[in-house]
């Protein structure tokens, strides 16, 4: 693999592998991690993917593996991650056929770049999104035992987390954001 970094401003920037294929190049599928892993948990995607002739490039977003920051929104801010290494791989490195690639926060991500930015690229593969924010965390309250109480958790967690990380997260809802994708998914 050839490790880059995609520069997102001065003191910012996300760090990326590219694999190339061998000479059936179909295109370029850029992978995008879960919460609280990192690009070399797409690998077992990535291996697939190169079987099937194309260059794979994986990503750590923002706050994840060698990549700047420390924090996450849980796909929200990691939008602009989304967009950026697009970008790059469109306009930098020249890619013509791109397909996205998530899985969990990724896929929310990417969802939720193409809602704000409407890319060019040409197809997206996603795995384990969820719903919208709100009834996901009420879900792991449930899972973790917390019963009737999860509604009340999750609302308290969510205006936090929203306050903490400069968004509404109530408002942060893949199941809108697809809605409005037209390409191939």
């Amino acid at each position: 693999y050839k490790e880059f970094y995609i520069p997102i401003s001065e003191n910012r920037k996300i760090n990326a592998w590219s694999i190339s294929s061998d000479s059936r190049n179909k295109g370029t599928v850029v992978l995008y991690h879960g919460y609280m892993d990192e690009k070399s948990k797409m690998l077992p995607y990535a291996y697939d993917i190169l079987e099937m002739g194309y260059e794979v490039i994986l990503i750590d977003f923002e706050g994840s593996g060698k990549s700047s920051g420390n924090r996450t929104t849980i796909g929200h801010h990691e939008a602009e991650n989304v967009k950026t290494s697009v970008d790059y791989i469109k306009y930098v490195l020249h890619k013509q056929k791109i397909f996205l690639l998530g899985f969990s926060m990724g896929s929310v991500a990417i969802f939720k770049a193409q809602y704000d930015y409407t890319m060019p690229i040409d197809g997206i593969i996603a795995e384990a999104s969820y719903g919208n924010m709100l009834e996901t965390i009420e879900a792991r309250g449930k899972i973790a035992g917390l019963g009737n109480a999860s509604k009340i958790s999750a609302s308290a967690f969510l205006f936090w987390f929203g306050l903490i990380n400069d968004l509404d997260a109530f408002s942060v809802n893949p199941e809108e954001y697809v809605k409005t994708i037209t390409i191939p998914t």
